[in-house]
C-alpha cells in the first residue's frame, strides 16, 4: 500500500513536468512567451509539491532537486528573455510573477532604448 502510495506521488510530481515537455516538443513554433510561462507554471508546481509532501523525505528531495536545477535555467532563461517577452504581444506582461518584476523590465527595456538611442546619436 506504502509502494503504491509512493508511485501516486510521484505521478503528481512528473506530469506536469511530463505535460509541459509535450507541450513544448510538440509546438512548430514555440514563442518565449510560452517557455516562460511553461517554466513558472513548473516552478510553482514544484513549490506547492515540496509545501505539500515536505513529510515524505524522499518525495521532498526529488522535487527539492528538480526545483533547483530548474530555478538555475530560470535565471539565465530569465535574464535572456524578459524584453522579448515584454515587447511579445500576446503575453506583455502575463509572463512575469508579480509587479516588481514586471516593473523591471519596463526599467529594463527603458534602459536599453535610451542606451540604444544614445549610440545612434554618436
Amino acid at each position: 500500500d506504502d509502494d503504491w502510495l509512493v508511485v501516486n506521488n510521484m505521478i503528481q510530481l512528473l506530469e506536469p513536468i511530463f505535460i509541459a515537455t509535450e507541450i513544448l516538443l510538440t509546438s512548430t513554433y514555440p514563442m518565449i512567451s510560452d517557455v516562460r510561462l511553461t517554466i513558472i507554471g513548473l516552478l510553482w508546481h514544484l513549490d506547492s509539491f515540496i509545501q505539500t509532501y515536505d513529510a515524505n523525505l524522499d518525495e521532498y528531495m526529488i522535487a527539492d532537486s528538480i526545483n533547483y536545477k530548474l530555478k538555475e535555467y530560470w535565471e539565465h532563461i530569465n535574464d535572456s528573455t524578459t524584453i522579448g517577452a515584454l515587447l511579445d504581444p500576446r503575453s506583455k506582461t502575463k509572463t512575469f510573477k508579480d509587479i516588481d518584476q514586471c516593473d523591471k523590465a519596463v526599467i529594463l527595456l527603458h534602459n536599453q532604448v535610451e542606451l540604444n538611442k544614445n549610440n545612434a546619436d554618436t
